[in-house]
């Protein structure tokens, strides 16, 4: 729901849809997460970010269930927001408030084309799944840091790392969750022994 400058949605609410909501509704700030997949919960605890813009800076609060069964309301600076994290893992999300600036919509629907066209430009097409398992440690990226080491494209079953872009996890079809975690533990390792440093994941792993 919109009022005024300000847009509430569910926790559940695919993150998309959202991002085209406030657009259509003439409120900017959501607009260069466009294409990032998943759910306004889901991108709230990881702090989804896309060119240089992430989910918390335009959070005002967020509606929680906590593990202990209360529902209340948290403000941003109490999720603590920092790149690719927060505090909100462990808690359910009801609902978010985000804080947007009304913008004309045709000057945000032409901006939100451009950053798609960007976007389908950076990222792997054609391919059924991806994700950007890795935080970037201090310093580096884990894309610079998998490239020198020579892991361009390296495979587990069905999934891969893209050979344009080595950050990026690629799971096809037939890919299993047990591909996934042993690729992301034998990239983890070699980083590890090649470099010394220790890939943190930016994954919920259950």
């Amino acid at each position: 729901s919109v009022s005024g400058d300000r847009l509430t949605a569910g926790g559940g609410a695919k993150l998309s849809h959202v991002v085209t909501h406030a657009v259509g509704a003439g409120l900017s700030g959501l607009e260069s997460l466009l294409g990032i997949p998943g759910t306004v919960g889901g991108a709230l605890v990881g702090n989804a970010a896309a060119v240089g813009r992430d989910i918390g800076s335009v959070t005002s609060r967020v509606e929680i269930l906590s593990p202990d069964g209360q529902v209340r309301w948290i403000g941003n600076e109490e999720a603590q927001f920092s790149h690719r994290r927060s505090n909100l893992g462990g808690q359910v999300i009801l609902s978010a408030t985000f804080q947007l600036q009304p913008s004309d919509v045709a000057a945000l629907t032409k901006r939100m084309q451009k950053m798609w066209i960007v976007r389908n430009a950076v990222y792997p097409q054609g391919r059924s799944r991806i994700a950007l398992p890795f935080v970037d440690p201090d310093g580096a990226t884990a894309q610079r840091l998998i490239a020198d080491i020579g892991l361009s494209g390296i495979s587990e079953g069905g999934a891969s790392l893209s050979p344009e872009r080595q950050g990026v996890l690629v799971a096809n079809d037939r890919a299993t969750s047990d591909d996934c975690l042993k690729l992301i533990e034998r990239i983890r390792e070699q980083v590890l022994l090649q470099t010394g440093v220790d890939l943190q994941t930016n994954l919920q792993i259950w």
